[in-house]
């Protein structure tokens, strides 16, 4: 009994709790991607207004590289695919087909996604806007009422984020 109180009487919080965790096994990897009732949509809908926008115009930006990088690789195999129709030593054009196919597939998905997030964002900016317009904001100085729309006139204002 002596040398385990020795260890339990100078921290026996720090003893316990090492004890546990040499003993039994979380279920969960982690607690801390652990998200009780946070839904996350494809919109980002559940964000505040401001965070939503931020996403939406990284995705947009995101699908507009890799839009930009499958238009690159279209050029890139039609001008192949011409150059084993001039010179069929090079290699057999109908060898490029399923890549040409594939590639154009991902453009009308690009193309798509893109359009379904400007939609997303113009939405938020339209919500966000018109709940900005009745919005009231007070000048610190006068603490007189002054409308969101007349902000870029008047610096002192608190903007709403």
């Amino acid at each position: 009994n002596g040398p385990l109180s020795n260890r339990f009487s100078r921290d026996p919080l720090s003893y316990c709790l090492n004890e546990i965790t040499k003993t039994v096994k979380p279920r969960i990897p982690s607690f801390c991607t652990l998200k009780r009732g946070v839904v996350t949509t494809d919109d980002f809908s559940h964000l505040p207004p401001e965070q939503q926008r931020k996403r939406l115009q990284q995705r947009i930006n995101e699908r507009k590289r890799e839009l930009q990088k499958e238009t690159d690789q279209r050029e890139a195999l039609d001008k192949m695919k011409d150059v084993y129709q001039k010179t069929p030593q090079m290699g057999d054009p109908n060898s490029l087909e399923p890549k040409i196919t594939e590639t154009l597939n991902n453009i009308q998905r690009l193309q798509l996604e893109i359009q379904k997030y400007e939609s997303w964002l113009a939405s938020a900016d339209k919500q966000r806007s018109s709940r900005g317009d009745t919005l009231v904001r007070y000048n610190h100085q006068s603490e007189r009422p002054v409308s969101q729309n007349y902000e870029h006139n008047i610096p002192e204002i608190v903007r709403a984020h």
